[in-house]
């Protein structure tokens, strides 16, 4: 997957996402979810918190 095609906050959401193997790095991300993402300040801290809530 090509991240540099996305915005800054974007790119650090997916590589942690990717890092993490919640997405795979060799699909394409839903644009509704691209767009969210692209809403939201990248912070490591909510992703844990979105870890435990699996």
């Amino acid at each position: 997957m090509d991240l540099s095609i996305y915005p800054e906050n974007v790119q650090d959401f997916l590589s942690e996402f990717i890092k993490r193997g919640i997405i795979d790095s060799n699909s394409i991300p839903d644009k509704t979810f691209i767009h969210f993402l692209s809403t939201q300040k990248y912070d490591a801290d909510y992703i844990d918190a979105l870890m435990h809530l699996k």
